[in-house]
């Protein structure tokens, strides 16, 4: 069954592998039959999960406060980033800021790390296949939808349908002022929709809104605990599905799994022979794991992770020979940046990356070089950015806080 698998799946735009890798429900996710992520669905993820949690102390010094939500550490929450969009279940201040002993509607944003507490805001956020509900009381349309005239009449529907929702879905008990204040839900409405139908898209919205709606209202008068929390597997699948990369994503797993969706192509992977070796995983993974990589121009990368940071060195190795270096700098440095978009995805490397890449002495050179590491960054489904290149020819990206890093799922030995 395994080779027909693999005849199958070669026109398929993508595939995800679901399977038990070191006693964790992992998602290997191919494209072009290339392993592109591997997203471990690890049960002691909290992000994406809605709390609501207890004002337990508010450090004013940092402009944050930290909070009790039932688990075995507290929940950073940034005052500064959360400014009247705190939603108050208690609270015993006048003003809308957090005070001590003060429940709270929150949303987990990003997992604790070693050091870090793990991230939350007021911002709750539901993610759909045409638009992303969110509390920013405002509606933003994607760029990538080239009709002004469609954006408009999108952005039009999607106002009216929030503003319908917030007024007929108010908390009886709750006056015009506060309503305002809890929902102030806004939107962005993503490039799948350009093509969908207005009904569609109006259903999305409303069950998305209700969803959130019935959140706050339904918990104007609970404890500390936890108010709407998504299986971290249907969660990864429902962000592949509407990232809106794929014209085909199958889902081959060999557990229980199954997630109704007409887009996904579903297939029980029933072979004697283990799907991990069938897919060759533990290869694969302990290759992406390495510290260093070697580019097939003769050059290399170097990783290391630090607390802070991560730092990544590009190394020429034996890619020079001949007068002209220039080109053969550039061209390893190019080979480099694609690598690392790669791996910075792949390993899920994310926070602060310090890129060495190796020096070029024209300006067209970096050009070139820069041009391409943003294009490959921007093929990431989490957001990647290239912010700048220091004094000292560093280049500094920044990819988004979610999920723990693969270094601490897998550990491998550097070949």
């Amino acid at each position: 069954m395994s080779r027909i698998l693999r005849q199958v799946v070669n026109d398929m735009k993508c595939r995800l592998v679901l399977t038990k890798y070191n006693n964790i429900d992992t998602f290997f996710l191919f494209e072009d039959e290339k392993l592109a992520e591997i997203f471990p669905c690890d049960t002691d993820s909290i992000v994406g999960n809605m709390y609501i949690a207890r004002v337990k102390k508010v450090v004013t010094s940092i402009n944050a406060a930290f909070l009790d939500y039932g688990g075995d550490d507290m929940l950073y929450y940034s005052i500064a980033d959360n400014a009247d969009r705190s939603i108050f279940v208690k609270h015993t201040a006048a003003k809308n800021v957090p005070c001590e002993g003060d429940l709270m509607v929150v949303q987990v944003d990003r997992d604790a790390s070693s050091m870090k507490k793990a991230m939350c805001s007021s911002n709750l956020t539901v993610n759909g296949q045409y638009v992303i509900i969110n509390r920013s009381g405002t509606v933003g349309v994607s760029h990538k939808i080239k009709s002004s005239e469609r954006a408009g009449r999108l952005k039009n529907l999607v106002q009216k349908i929030i503003a319908e929702q917030c007024s007929d879905g108010a908390d009886s008990n709750a006056d015009a002022s506060d309503i305002s204040d809890l929902y102030n839900f806004g939107a962005v409405i993503r490039t799948s929709a350009e093509a969908a139908s207005d009904e569609d898209i109006s259903k999305e919205t409303i069950k998305i809104l209700c969803e959130l709606r019935d959140v706050i209202n339904s918990n104007l008068h609970s404890t500390v605990g936890p108010v709407y929390i998504k299986d971290a597997r249907q969660s990864f699948v429902e962000d592949v599905l509407k990232c809106g990369k794929y014209e085909y994503v199958e889902l081959v797993t060999d557990t229980d799994f199954v997630m109704n969706d007409e887009r996904l192509v579903y297939k029980h992977y029933e072979d004697e022979y283990p799907i991990a070796k069938a897919y060759s995983l533990s290869e694969l993974v302990s290759k992406a794991m390495h510290r260093i990589h070697y580019l097939k121009s003769g050059g290399s990368i170097v990783i290391d992770r630090t607390e802070a940071m991560t730092v990544i060195d590009v190394n020429t190795g034996k890619a020079i020979s001949g007068k002209d270096t220039e080109k053969q700098f550039l061209k390893v440095n190019v080979e480099a940046a694609r690598k690392i978009a790669e791996l910075m995805r792949l390993r899920n490397i994310s926070g602060i990356i310090i890129v060495d890449f190796v020096s070029m002495k024209k300006a067209e050179s970096y050009e070139q070089l820069i041009a391409c590491l943003r294009e490959e960054l921007s093929k990431d489904r989490i957001k990647a950015t290239y912010v700048d290149t220091t004094k000292l020819g560093l280049a500094e990206l920044t990819r988004v806080k979610r999920h723990r890093p693969l270094d601490d799922y897998f550990k491998a030995r550097e070949k």
